[in-house]
């Protein structure tokens, strides 16, 4: 069944709390890439995504 919005999952994992970002498809299209010993540091860090995500600059660098 596929989502309606693209989602954050956050689990705990075998080494901690990680966060991972889904697609309305259900693919991850990112992710904490690291852990953290807190379920709360994990949804800071998620908020912290969501807050900045929106007005981040995209820049194309080390291209001729």
């Amino acid at each position: 069944m596929a989502m309606k919005q693209a989602r954050f999952e956050v689990y705990k994992g075998k080494d901690g709390w990680r966060w991972a970002l889904k697609a309305k498809n259900g693919r991850i299209i990112a992710d904490s890439g690291e852990s953290f010993t807190r379920k709360e540091t994990a949804l800071a860090s998620v908020k912290l995504i969501q807050e900045s995500a929106a007005s981040a600059t995209v820049d194309v660098v080390g291209v001729d």
